[in-house]
């Protein structure tokens, strides 16, 4: 049914390419099989090569139930793996990382090695700091003043609120950090 299906089959791909404009790289060289059976969802490896043509590679599996995720098993593997090449950084990791739990709970252990780059610190600072048009300002209205009920249900628990992270991120001693009238944006200092 709509509410609980189960699917059966497989999907390949084969020499797959897009690029992130926004990133300033390119991607090649996808190639995965993606198996789908009743309860499970499996990826035995999921390939992709950065524009320097160094792999990055994912595999593993999600359980499927009614049409939302539960258990999760995914390998992360990577080497020199360009992930962003413009203005605000040159950046290459080395991946070696496991997923496990659930989607409301996942455990996360491994490591992430920053290999020799560079951040543009003014250009990071500018874009976590420009303000929206639109305000993003949190407004409370208490239930008398808005005439309806105290809610009932608890609030529901964030992403990262049942997060069990045990990752080793390591970071050169060669990375770059550089920038010019390095401000936030529309701010006095």
């Amino acid at each position: 049914s709509g509410y609980d299906p189960h699917l059966d089959g497989a999907i390949d791909v084969k020499g797959g390419a897009f690029a992130a404009a926004d990133l300033g790289t390119s991607f090649s060289g996808l190639d995965t099989r993606i198996d789908l059976k009743p309860d499970e969802v499996t990826i035995n490896e999921f390939r992709i090569l950065d524009k320097n043509k160094k792999p990055m590679t994912i595999g593993g599996s999600l359980s499927v139930h009614e049409r939302s995720v539960g258990a999760v098993d995914i390998k992360v593997q990577s080497d020199d793996f360009k992930v962003m090449a413009n203005k605000t950084a040159d950046l290459k990791f080395d991946s070696d990382f496991h997923v496990t739990g659930t989607v409301r709970a996942p455990k996360v252990e491994g490591t992430v090695e920053v290999e020799p780059g560079t951040i543009d610190v003014a250009d990071v600072l500018q874009r976590a700091t420009a303000r929206n048009a639109y305000s993003t300002t949190a407004t409370e209205i208490s239930p008398a003043e808005s005439g309806g009920p105290e809610p009932t249900a608890p609030p529901l628990p964030g992403m990262f609120d049942a997060l069990e992270l045990h990752l080793g991120l390591a970071i050169p001693g060669d990375l770059l950090l550089k920038g010019n009238n390095i401000k936030p944006a529309n701010a006095p200092i």
